[in-house]
C-alpha cells in the first residue's frame, strides 16, 4: 500500500480495522456458545481436549491486534528502508519469548505444576510480551509523516 502512495495514516487506520474486527471475532468465538460448536463439532475434539482450546482461545485475545499492528510496523519500517529496526524488533521478541518460557518451565518445576491451564497461559503470556515488546521498539522513532 505505501509503494503505491497510500498515507501511512490510512494504512494505520485500516490496521486499527483489521485489529479491531479480528480481536472480536476471536472474543466471540472464545466467549459465546460458539466455543463449543467450533472446538467439539467443527474440530471434532473431545470434551477434555475442547476445553483448553476455549481457554487458550480466551488467553489469546490480545494476539490478533499484536499481530496487525506488529506486520503493519515492520511493513512501514522496511518501505523506510530501515530493516535493521525490524531485526532488531524480531530477536528482542525472540528473546522476550524464551526468557518467558525458560521462566515459565522454571516455576512449573519449582511448583510442581501438572495443570495444562497453568502451562498455557504461561506460554500465551511469554508470547504476548514478546509481540507487545516488538510493537513497542518498532514504534520507537516511528516517522508519522506521509
Amino acid at each position: 500500500m505505501l509503494q503505491q502512495g497510500v498515507p501511512t495514516s490510512a494504512l494505520f487506520a485500516f490496521t486499527h480495522q483489521v485489529a479491531l474486527g479480528t480481536t472480536l471475532a476471536l472474543a466471540l468465538l472464545a466467549f459465546t456458545p460458539l466455543a463449543g460448536l467450533f472446538t467439539e463439532r467443527l474440530l471434532a475434539l473431545r470434551a477434555e481436549l475442547a476445553l483448553p482450546a476455549v481457554f487458550g482461545f480466551q488467553a489469546c485475545l490480545l494476539l490478533p491486534a499484536l499481530t496487525a499492528y506488529g506486520s503493519t510496523l515492520r511493513g512501514v519500517r522496511i518501505h523506510q528502508k530501515q530493516p535493521a529496526a525490524v531485526y532488531w524488533g524480531m530477536a528482542l521478541n525472540l528473546l522476550v519469548n524464551a526468557l518467558g518460557l525458560a521462566l515459565g518451565v522454571w516455576l512449573a518445576r519449582a511448583q510442581g505444576a501438572q495443570s495444562v491451564q497453568a502451562s498455557l497461559l504461561v506460554g500465551v503470556a511469554a508470547f504476548q510480551l514478546a509481540a507487545i515488546a516488538e510493537v513497542a521498539y518498532l514504534m520507537r522513532g516511528r516517522a508519522t509523516a506521509s
